[in-house]
Protein backbone atom coordinates (compact mmCIF):
# COMPACT_ATOMS: atom_id res chain seq x y z
CA UNK A 1 0.00 0.00 0.00
CA UNK A 2 2.01 2.53 -1.34
CA UNK A 3 -0.65 5.80 -2.70
CA UNK A 4 -0.84 7.52 0.67
CA UNK A 5 3.01 7.70 0.88
CA UNK A 6 3.38 10.14 -2.48
CA UNK A 7 1.92 12.58 -0.07
CA UNK A 8 4.29 12.63 3.25
CA UNK A 9 7.71 14.08 3.90
CA UNK A 10 10.54 11.51 4.35
CA UNK A 11 10.88 12.95 8.30
CA UNK A 12 7.82 11.01 8.96
CA UNK A 13 9.05 7.72 7.86
CA UNK A 14 9.47 6.39 11.25
CA UNK A 15 5.87 7.04 12.48
CA UNK A 16 3.24 4.42 13.77
CA UNK A 17 0.77 5.79 12.23
CA UNK A 18 2.30 5.32 9.00
CA UNK A 19 3.01 1.91 9.46
CA UNK A 20 -0.44 0.74 9.78
CA UNK A 21 -1.54 2.35 6.62
CA UNK A 22 1.62 0.94 4.92
CA UNK A 23 -0.04 -3.03 6.00
CA UNK A 24 -3.60 -1.84 5.04
CA UNK A 25 -5.12 -2.42 1.63
CA UNK A 26 -5.57 0.46 -0.66
CA UNK A 27 -9.65 -0.06 -0.79
CA UNK A 28 -9.81 0.25 3.31
CA UNK A 29 -8.03 3.47 3.52
CA UNK A 30 -9.16 4.62 0.25
CA UNK A 31 -11.23 7.92 2.25
CA UNK A 32 -7.55 8.34 4.41
CA UNK A 33 -6.20 8.89 0.32
CA UNK A 34 -8.74 10.98 -0.74
CA UNK A 35 -7.84 13.33 2.30
CA UNK A 36 -4.59 13.45 1.44
CA UNK A 37 -4.88 14.19 -2.08
CA UNK A 38 -7.19 16.91 -0.73
CA UNK A 39 -4.62 18.19 1.33
CA UNK A 40 -1.91 18.32 -1.22
CA UNK A 41 -4.08 20.28 -3.73
CA UNK A 42 -6.09 22.58 -2.29
CA UNK A 43 -5.53 25.68 -2.44
CA UNK A 44 -7.08 29.17 -1.16
CA UNK A 45 -9.63 29.43 -3.90
CA UNK A 46 -12.98 28.98 -4.90
CA UNK A 47 -14.40 26.23 -7.31
CA UNK A 48 -14.80 29.22 -10.30
CA UNK A 49 -10.94 30.13 -9.40
CA UNK A 50 -8.85 27.20 -9.72
CA UNK A 51 -5.86 25.89 -12.53
CA UNK A 52 -5.58 22.58 -13.75
CA UNK A 53 -4.27 20.50 -11.57
CA UNK A 54 -5.58 22.51 -8.26
CA UNK A 55 -8.46 21.91 -5.83
CA UNK A 56 -10.39 24.11 -3.82
CA UNK A 57 -10.65 24.51 -0.35
CA UNK A 58 -13.66 23.08 0.99
CA UNK A 59 -16.53 25.09 2.36
CA UNK A 60 -16.67 24.01 5.71
CA UNK A 61 -12.33 24.62 6.01
CA UNK A 62 -12.93 28.23 5.32
CA UNK A 63 -16.04 28.27 8.52
CA UNK A 64 -13.04 26.56 10.51
CA UNK A 65 -10.19 28.92 9.46
CA UNK A 66 -12.25 31.82 10.12
CA UNK A 67 -13.16 30.36 13.47
CA UNK A 68 -9.71 30.29 14.36
CA UNK A 69 -9.10 33.79 12.90
CA UNK A 70 -11.82 35.04 14.87
CA UNK A 71 -14.02 35.36 11.96
CA UNK A 72 -17.62 34.44 12.04
CA UNK A 73 -19.92 34.19 9.35
CA UNK A 74 -22.30 37.28 10.70
CA UNK A 75 -25.94 37.29 10.59
CA UNK A 76 -27.56 40.43 9.09
CA UNK A 77 -30.56 41.63 7.45
CA UNK A 78 -30.12 40.51 3.40
CA UNK A 79 -32.34 40.09 0.30
CA UNK A 80 -33.15 37.43 -0.98
CA UNK A 81 -35.32 35.97 -3.71
CA UNK A 82 -38.77 36.19 -1.53
CA UNK A 83 -39.37 39.54 -1.66
CA UNK A 84 -40.75 41.48 -4.82
CA UNK A 85 -41.07 45.03 -3.13
CA UNK A 86 -37.38 46.89 -3.87
CA UNK A 87 -37.38 50.66 -4.41
CA UNK A 88 -34.96 51.71 -7.45
CA UNK A 89 -33.01 55.24 -7.17
CA UNK A 90 -33.16 57.74 -9.83
CA UNK A 91 -31.96 57.03 -13.12
CA UNK A 92 -31.81 59.45 -15.75
CA UNK A 93 -30.83 59.13 -19.50
CA UNK A 94 -30.01 62.00 -21.45
CA UNK A 95 -32.35 63.98 -19.43
CA UNK A 96 -35.20 61.41 -19.30
CA UNK A 97 -36.28 59.60 -16.31
CA UNK A 98 -36.00 55.41 -16.63
CA UNK A 99 -35.70 54.42 -13.37
CA UNK A 100 -38.87 52.24 -14.22
CA UNK A 101 -36.64 50.30 -16.70
CA UNK A 102 -35.15 48.34 -13.64
CA UNK A 103 -34.64 44.64 -13.53
CA UNK A 104 -33.51 43.16 -10.78
CA UNK A 105 -30.20 41.39 -10.51
CA UNK A 106 -30.41 38.19 -8.14
CA UNK A 107 -26.51 37.70 -7.83
CA UNK A 108 -25.21 41.38 -7.87
CA UNK A 109 -28.38 42.30 -6.14
CA UNK A 110 -28.67 45.68 -7.95
CA UNK A 111 -31.08 46.92 -10.79
CA UNK A 112 -29.86 46.60 -14.36
CA UNK A 113 -31.45 49.03 -16.68
CA UNK A 114 -32.82 48.07 -19.84
CA UNK A 115 -34.05 49.86 -22.87
CA UNK A 116 -33.25 53.22 -22.06
CA UNK A 117 -32.57 54.94 -24.96
CA UNK A 118 -36.04 55.18 -26.33
CA UNK A 119 -39.76 55.91 -24.65
CA UNK A 120 -41.81 53.68 -26.35
CA UNK A 121 -40.99 50.07 -27.94
CA UNK A 122 -42.99 47.50 -29.54
CA UNK A 123 -42.66 44.72 -26.86
CA UNK A 124 -43.05 45.21 -22.68
CA UNK A 125 -40.31 45.29 -21.23
CA UNK A 126 -41.06 42.45 -19.62
CA UNK A 127 -39.51 40.32 -22.02
CA UNK A 128 -36.41 41.37 -20.92
CA UNK A 129 -37.30 39.45 -17.62
CA UNK A 130 -35.85 36.05 -16.63
CA UNK A 131 -34.97 34.55 -13.56
CA UNK A 132 -31.55 36.00 -13.17
CA UNK A 133 -32.98 39.27 -14.29
CA UNK A 134 -36.42 39.64 -12.34
CA UNK A 135 -39.29 42.74 -13.28
CA UNK A 136 -41.77 43.07 -10.38
CA UNK A 137 -45.03 44.28 -12.09
CA UNK A 138 -46.54 41.23 -14.28
CA UNK A 139 -48.17 42.63 -17.26
CA UNK A 140 -51.88 42.44 -17.85
CA UNK A 141 -53.00 39.11 -19.79
CA UNK A 142 -49.88 36.82 -18.65
CA UNK A 143 -50.97 33.36 -17.97
CA UNK A 144 -50.05 31.89 -14.26
CA UNK A 145 -47.65 28.81 -14.53
CA UNK A 146 -49.29 28.06 -10.70
CA UNK A 147 -50.82 28.47 -8.24
CA UNK A 148 -50.69 28.17 -4.54
CA UNK A 149 -52.82 27.85 -1.38
CA UNK A 150 -52.50 30.74 1.11
CA UNK A 151 -51.64 28.45 3.31
CA UNK A 152 -48.97 26.57 1.82
CA UNK A 153 -45.57 28.05 1.59
CA UNK A 154 -44.18 28.41 -1.91
CA UNK A 155 -40.56 29.26 -0.90
CA UNK A 156 -38.35 27.71 1.73
CA UNK A 157 -36.17 29.50 3.77
CA UNK A 158 -33.07 30.36 0.97
CA UNK A 159 -36.03 31.88 -1.29
CA UNK A 160 -35.80 28.63 -3.36
CA UNK A 161 -39.20 27.55 -4.34
CA UNK A 162 -40.92 24.74 -3.57
CA UNK A 163 -42.44 23.35 -6.45
CA UNK A 164 -43.96 20.32 -4.92
CA UNK A 165 -46.25 22.77 -3.49
CA UNK A 166 -47.47 24.70 -6.59
CA UNK A 167 -50.74 23.59 -7.85
CA UNK A 168 -51.99 23.49 -11.69
CA UNK A 169 -55.34 24.66 -11.39
CA UNK A 170 -56.99 27.43 -8.46
CA UNK A 171 -57.65 25.20 -5.34
CA UNK A 172 -61.70 25.27 -4.40
CA UNK A 173 -62.79 26.78 -0.88
CA UNK A 174 -59.93 28.22 -0.59
CA UNK A 175 -57.88 31.84 -0.72
CA UNK A 176 -54.74 30.81 -3.47
CA UNK A 177 -52.23 33.43 -5.17
CA UNK A 178 -51.49 32.80 -8.79
CA UNK A 179 -47.55 32.32 -9.60
CA UNK A 180 -46.22 33.76 -13.34
CA UNK A 181 -42.86 32.25 -13.18
CA UNK A 182 -39.31 32.88 -11.82
CA UNK A 183 -38.91 35.93 -13.76
CA UNK A 184 -41.20 38.20 -11.79
CA UNK A 185 -40.46 38.81 -7.58
CA UNK A 186 -43.27 36.86 -6.03
CA UNK A 187 -44.81 38.89 -3.41
CA UNK A 188 -44.15 38.80 0.44
CA UNK A 189 -44.27 41.22 2.93
CA UNK A 190 -41.14 40.46 4.19
CA UNK A 191 -38.28 41.78 1.73
CA UNK A 192 -35.21 40.99 4.37
CA UNK A 193 -34.13 37.95 5.82
CA UNK A 194 -31.43 37.32 8.80
CA UNK A 195 -29.13 34.56 7.39
CA UNK A 196 -25.47 34.25 7.25
CA UNK A 197 -22.37 36.19 4.96
CA UNK A 198 -21.88 33.76 1.87
CA UNK A 199 -18.98 31.43 1.86
CA UNK A 200 -17.11 33.81 -0.77
CA UNK A 201 -17.66 37.10 1.10
CA UNK A 202 -16.80 35.01 4.33
CA UNK A 203 -13.31 34.20 2.36
CA UNK A 204 -12.97 37.94 1.69
CA UNK A 205 -13.25 38.79 4.98
CA UNK A 206 -11.15 36.83 6.39
CA UNK A 207 -8.27 37.95 3.78
CA UNK A 208 -9.29 41.79 4.96
CA UNK A 209 -8.83 40.67 9.02
CA UNK A 210 -5.44 39.18 8.23
CA UNK A 211 -4.32 41.76 5.63
CA UNK A 212 -5.04 44.29 8.87
CA UNK A 213 -3.36 41.71 11.18
CA UNK A 214 0.11 42.04 9.33
CA UNK A 215 0.09 45.76 8.02
CA UNK A 216 -2.08 46.83 10.77
CA UNK A 217 -5.28 49.38 11.14
CA UNK A 218 -3.59 51.73 8.99
CA UNK A 219 -5.05 54.05 5.96
CA UNK A 220 -3.47 52.11 3.39
CA UNK A 221 -4.69 49.16 4.77
CA UNK A 222 -8.61 50.52 5.24
CA UNK A 223 -7.92 51.48 1.45
CA UNK A 224 -7.05 48.38 0.83
CA UNK A 225 -10.12 46.81 2.71
CA UNK A 226 -12.65 48.78 0.59
CA UNK A 227 -11.26 47.89 -2.79
CA UNK A 228 -10.90 44.02 -1.74
CA UNK A 229 -14.95 43.75 -0.63
CA UNK A 230 -15.87 46.42 -2.40
CA UNK A 231 -13.93 46.31 -5.90
CA UNK A 232 -15.34 49.77 -6.64
CA UNK A 233 -18.92 49.78 -4.74
CA UNK A 234 -17.94 51.89 -1.98
CA UNK A 235 -16.05 54.92 -3.91
CA UNK A 236 -15.22 58.56 -3.71
CA UNK A 237 -13.44 58.27 -0.08
CA UNK A 238 -12.65 61.54 1.73
CA UNK A 239 -10.71 61.50 5.13
CA UNK A 240 -11.04 64.16 7.00
CA UNK A 241 -9.24 64.33 10.99
CA UNK A 242 -11.27 65.76 13.59
CA UNK A 243 -10.85 67.12 17.20
CA UNK A 244 -12.94 66.48 19.69
CA UNK A 245 -12.92 68.69 23.21
CA UNK A 246 -10.83 66.73 25.03
CA UNK A 247 -8.31 66.75 22.23
CA UNK A 248 -9.34 63.08 21.13
CA UNK A 249 -8.30 63.19 17.38
CA UNK A 250 -10.69 61.05 14.93
CA UNK A 251 -11.58 60.59 11.29
CA UNK A 252 -14.78 61.60 9.53
CA UNK A 253 -14.47 59.28 6.16
CA UNK A 254 -16.91 60.26 3.54
CA UNK A 255 -17.75 58.34 1.18
CA UNK A 256 -20.20 57.18 -1.16
CA UNK A 257 -21.45 53.39 -3.10
CA UNK A 258 -21.47 53.11 -6.78
CA UNK A 259 -24.75 51.14 -6.90
CA UNK A 260 -23.34 50.26 -10.59
CA UNK A 261 -20.60 48.21 -9.89
CA UNK A 262 -21.23 44.32 -11.64
CA UNK A 263 -20.37 41.89 -8.08
CA UNK A 264 -21.99 39.72 -6.66
CA UNK A 265 -23.43 40.39 -3.01
CA UNK A 266 -22.95 44.12 -2.85
CA UNK A 267 -25.22 43.78 0.17
CA UNK A 268 -23.26 41.39 2.13
CA UNK A 269 -19.53 43.02 0.47
CA UNK A 270 -20.87 45.92 2.27
CA UNK A 271 -22.23 43.99 5.21
CA UNK A 272 -18.82 42.55 5.80
CA UNK A 273 -16.67 45.89 5.27
CA UNK A 274 -18.79 47.25 8.15
CA UNK A 275 -18.00 44.55 10.44
CA UNK A 276 -14.19 45.33 9.56
CA UNK A 277 -14.68 49.31 10.14
CA UNK A 278 -16.24 48.71 13.17
CA UNK A 279 -13.90 45.86 14.58
CA UNK A 280 -10.19 47.52 13.22
CA UNK A 281 -10.84 51.10 12.66
CA UNK A 282 -12.83 52.82 15.56
CA UNK A 283 -10.73 55.83 14.67
CA UNK A 284 -12.64 56.41 11.56
CA UNK A 285 -16.47 57.69 11.80
CA UNK A 286 -18.06 56.76 8.53
CA UNK A 287 -20.67 59.10 6.78
CA UNK A 288 -21.64 57.68 3.91
CA UNK A 289 -22.91 60.76 1.46
CA UNK A 290 -24.71 58.55 -1.08
CA UNK A 291 -28.05 60.07 -0.38
CA UNK A 292 -26.84 63.71 0.62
Amino acid sequence: MKKPFRHFRGEFSSSDYLYKLLISPNFAVQDVIDELVYQTLFQWKLEDEISKGEMAIRDDDIVNIGIVAGVFQSLGQFFTNIGSIYFTRSHTVNGVQRSERGLFDMKTEVFKYMRVEQDKYDTDIAVEASPARRITVVPTGTPPVGYVRADTPLFDIAGEILWDNLLSEPPEDVAYIPFFGEQFLFFEETFLQETTLTIPVLKLLIECMQWIRYNGPTTAAFLQVAQILGEGHMCDFKIIQQKKEDSVVYYEVQYRLDHSVDIENQLRRYAAWLIVCRLKFKQFMLNDLTKA
